[in-house]
């Protein structure tokens, strides 16, 4: 199985990732059959968001994966709707302007 969207487990989360985010999950994850995962961070601050970018581009491009493959990350947010916002902060959404989303575009690769 592959996992398309998935924001964390057993307390990690891709939206604070932290020293063992990605090996817990990448092992829990093979436990329950799942093969490889996007890693799925919700809207916040943009530094969280290029945080975990960061986090999967050094993972995809080492190889350093425990379980699960790592295939990329997800980003959920910020361009969303306000009224249609759901979990997701809305003092941290906002309108995509090019000055923005341009430093989300330099992940492309993952």
């Amino acid at each position: 199985m592959i996992d398309i969207h998935v924001n964390g487990v057993n307390g990690g989360d891709f939206s604070k990732v932290g020293p063992s985010t990605f090996d817990d999950a990448g092992t829990f994850f093979a436990c329950h059959g799942v093969t490889s995962y996007l890693a799925t961070a919700i809207t916040g601050p943009d530094e969280d968001f290029l945080q975990t970018m960061d986090m999967v581009r050094k993972i995809i491009k080492a190889g350093l994966y425990k379980g699960a493959e790592v295939l990329g990350g997800h980003m959920e947010g910020p361009f969303l709707s306000h009224r249609q916002s759901g979990a997701h902060p809305k003092e941290f959404l906002s309108v995509p302007t090019l000055s923005h989303y341009s430093r989300f575009l330099e992940y492309h690769d993952v």
